[in-house]
């Protein structure tokens, strides 16, 4: 099995296109082999954090610019009202955040996509609490 190198690309950018895209570009041009974006729920970017929100428009044209590359495009999410917006992104893959391992529907939600790949960041999760999540989680199974 080949070993995979994910960059992810969180709130780093601070909302701001011209780093993103600086970001991306020094990825893009990398032997990487995939990128993440963090792409959270509306509630999150409020306050201080309004500026960090980027549109669905700017979304769409990051992972092209990614899948142009012939990299891994993903993304990482909190937010099952998104679903349906980035399932049509058709992206390689999907990670859901430690802090949401615990949302079961949101887990689930993203296994039913089109996607073939979800990566569960178990963070602080003991074990005993992760298998109870795991049993609870559906696995869509591919021929």
């Amino acid at each position: 099995m080949k070993t995979l190198f994910i960059a992810e690309i969180g709130l780093n950018h601070l909302g701001n296109l011209n780093v993103l895209n600086q970001y991306l570009k020094v990825l893009l041009s990398s032997k990487i082999d995939g990128i993440t974006i963090q792409i959270l729920k509306d509630s999150f970017y409020r306050n201080k954090f309004k500026k960090f929100k980027i549109n669905n428009k700017q979304i769409i044209n990051f992972i092209n610019k990614i899948k142009n590359k012939k990299k891994l495009a993903g993304i990482v999410t909190d937010d099952i009202k998104k679903i349906k917006f980035l399932k049509k992104l058709k992206v390689d893959f999907y990670k859901v955040l430690s802090s949401n391992i615990n949302d079961i529907e949101l887990v689930n939600k993203l296994t039913r996509t089109n996607c073939k790949t979800v990566f569960l960041s178990t963070g602080m999760t003991n074990i005993s609490k992760l298998k109870k999540i795991l049993k609870k989680v559906s696995k869509k199974k591919y021929p």
